[in-house]
């Protein structure tokens, strides 16, 4: 299934950072997973939040937990709650770019420019970083230059988002990550921006994670 650009940005490269793993809770684990249960079969959004408040209040640092709360409230269109959720993904994660993206979006929406224009610039800066410590034979190095690329675009910079996505196309090998660039290569912001709001509902629950 493919995946829309909201979920690139805040799922596969940052589902792939490892970092040191800590002991789960297993009562905050079972309602993680009776809450994607409620999300993905019984499209019951507002019970999975509800399950998903209950394991982020017995472990506070629960990433998977504020990952798929964000996912869900996203998918209700409650953007202020998804805005105080992807705060804590930036607390767990500072150096995942793409949630830095994710809460400029959703300020967006909110009316808050400045607050829209600061999280994107923050981004590329961390987008930067990663690039330079991860190899070009990883897997990921396309998604983060992908990533960067669109984040640019998003920032009125689409020459230099497009010239990134460009050179991509001509070297990719493999198809299904060139049918992935190939289709921002002439979507405008706003466009970018539509594409990242309204994802289709399967794609929506696809997202979702259980540890």
């Amino acid at each position: 299934m493919r995946l829309t650009l909201l979920f690139i940005l805040f799922s596969l490269y940052a589902c792939a950072q490892k970092s040191a793993k800590k002991e789960v809770n297993q009562q905050a684990k079972k309602l993680v997973d009776s809450a994607v249960y409620k999300a993905v079969y019984n499209k019951d959004y507002q019970q999975a939040i509800f399950l998903l408040n209950r394991a982020t209040e017995i472990d506070n640092d629960y990433f998977l937990a504020y990952l798929n709360k964000l996912t869900f409230q996203i998918s209700i269109k409650d953007y202020k709650a998804a805005l105080q959720t992807v705060a804590q993904l930036n607390r767990l994660k500072p150096e995942v770019p793409d949630y830095y993206v994710t809460a400029g979006l959703l300020y967006k929406i909110d009316g808050n420019n400045i607050a829209f224009t600061d999280y994107l610039e923050k981004a590329i800066f961390k987008f930067e970083t990663a690039i330079e410590m991860i190899d070009k034979n990883d897997y990921n190095y396309s998604m983060l230059l992908v990533n960067k690329a669109v984040t640019l675009i998003l920032l009125d910079k689409k020459e230099e988002g497009k010239q990134i996505l460009s050179a991509m196309l001509k070297e990719e090998k493999d198809e299904l990550k060139k049918e992935m660039i190939a289709q921002f290569m002439n979507k405008t912001k706003e466009e970018i921006f539509l594409l990242m709001l309204n994802p289709q509902e399967a794609e929506q629950t696809s997202s979702a994670i259980v540890q």
